[in-house]
């Protein structure tokens, strides 16, 4: 971990913990704890849940920051306690993301140039990252025009083809968020047995967003004229988790095969998670 920013979840303005205020190591940013209930000989419940830590920051002539901070901070509080959905961002190195209110500022030491504070940060999620995007897209029927022949064969010649993979590195499952383009009717996507279906009419140069990141589902067209209309009703979501047909199902640890009937294109962009920000660039 280089960097820190807290990122304001209404506007988007950042501040930096790299100066004029400054975070240092902050120790109790990189801890962990999972909830669980001990049992005889095992552990039951087990769950990430919201936690609170402290962070100690110097603002060195920051004053300025300081009071900004304090602003954008409030602000989400605010905004959290009207839509749970609304909360700011914790962003490392500009890659690993978790979703943050600071709820507290208690000042510890004031001189003419420097304030220490220690900040109460409530960790609302765990950290993520998104990997990259991957597209597919219908066959190119330019592909089979070249092989005709002047006879018929009792066969069709073409392109060898492999099914089409989505390979997710790692030992657990990961969420995703999924874009399917229009024109479409009712479109399914099957992901390692899984499908992931939508009752509707996707139109031309519309488009509907799949957020299966905990705390954020959503399934949402989004039209041409760039309005957003909530669809969620739309999706199939079947008996939950695991039941074959739930629109937000994880995709599996290592590759699976993506089939869907073709003529329409969708984007498919892996989540990654993990219960503490990563030690080591990656």
């Amino acid at each position: 971990m280089q960097t820190l920013k807290y990122v304001c979840g209404s506007t988007g303005d950042e501040i930096s913990f790299e100066g004029p205020i400054y975070g240092e190591t902050m120790p109790s940013l990189r801890g962990r704890a999972w909830t669980y209930t001990l049992g005889a000989r095992t552990l039951t419940g087990v769950a990430w849940q919201a936690r609170e830590l402290t962070l100690t920051v110097k603002a060195v002539d920051g004053e300025t920051q300081l009071d900004r901070l304090r602003m954008l901070t409030d602000h989400d509080v605010l905004a959290h306690s009207r839509d749970s959905t609304i909360s700011g961002l914790l962003r490392v190195d500009d890659v690993w993301e978790c979703r943050a209110l600071i709820t507290k500022s208690e000042p510890q030491s004031i001189t003419p140039r420097i304030i220490e504070t220690q900040l109460t940060v409530t960790q609302l999620g765990m950290w993520r990252r998104s990997l990259p995007t991957v597209t597919y897209a219908p066959s190119d029927p330019d592909a089979y025009q070249y092989l005709d022949h002047p006879y018929d064969m009792d066969y069709d010649y073409g392109p060898p083809s492999a099914p089409p993979v989505i390979a997710v590195d790692g030992l657990d499952p990961m969420p995703f968020r999924m874009t399917i383009y229009g024109p479409c009717s009712n479109p399914t996507v099957t992901i390692g047995g899984n499908q992931y279906r939508i009752t509707g009419d996707i139109p031309g140069g519309a488009r509907v967003e799949v957020d299966a990141v905990e705390g954020e589902k959503s399934v949402t067209l989004v039209n041409a004229a760039g309005d957003r209309i909530n669809w969620f009703a739309n999706a199939h979501r079947g008996a939950g988790l695991d039941s074959g047909s739930y629109i937000f199902q994880p995709l599996p640890a290592g590759r699976a095969e993506v089939s869907w009937p073709g003529g329409y294109t969708f984007e498919l962009t892996p989540v990654e998670e993990r219960s503490e920000p990563p030690w080591s660039a990656s």
